[in-house]
C-alpha cells in the first residue's frame, strides 16, 4: 500500500503491525522537525526579534515536544491494533488512513503552537513585522 498507508487486511499479527509502525518512527520525527525549523525559518523572515531564550531550555522544551509527539504516535499503533481483528466497515476505511492522519494531526497542532507563540510575542512586544522596519 505504500509507506504512508498500511493493508487495511485482519491478516497482520500484532507484531507486523507494530514493526510496521516502527519501521516509520523515525521519518515521523524527522518530518515534525523539519517542518518545525521550516516554520522558524519563516518567521524569522517576516519578523525580528524575540529570541533570548536560554539554549538549554529551548533544547529541553523540543525534547519535551518531541517526546509527546511520539507519545501521540504509538497511540496509533495502540489504535490499529486495538482493531485488528475488526471488519466493521469505518475500522476498514480509516485504517490504512491512520498513519497519514497522525502526522497531519502532530503537522497541525505544531503550526497552531507556533501561531499563538507569534501572536503571542506580537502582542507582548518581543516580536515585530520585518517589513515595518
Amino acid at each position: 500500500m505504500g509507506f504512508w498507508q498500511r493493508d487495511s487486511g485482519r491478516d497482520s499479527s500484532w507484531k507486523r503491525i507494530v514493526l510496521w509502525w516502527e519501521l516509520r518512527r523515525i521519518p515521523y520525527n524527522v518530518v515534525i522537525v523539519v517542518f518545525a525549523l521550516l516554520l522558524s525559518i519563516i518567521q524569522g523572515a517576516f519578523f525580528k526579534g524575540g529570541g533570548g531564550g536560554s539554549p538549554l531550555i529551548l533544547l529541553l522544551l523540543l525534547l519535551g515536544a518531541l517526546l509527546v509527539a511520539n507519545i501521540f504516535y504509538t497511540f496509533g499503533w495502540v489504535l490499529d491494533l486495538l482493531f485488528r481483528n475488526s471488519d466493521a466497515p469505518w475500522v476498514l476505511a480509516w485504517r490504512p488512513r491512520l498513519f497519514a492522519t497522525i502526522v497531519l494531526i502532530t503537522l497541525s497542532a505544531i503550526l497552531i503552537l507556533k501561531v499563538v507563540e507569534v501572536l503571542h510575542a506580537l502582542r507582548h512586544g518581543n516580536l515585530q513585522f520585518a517589513m515595518l522596519n
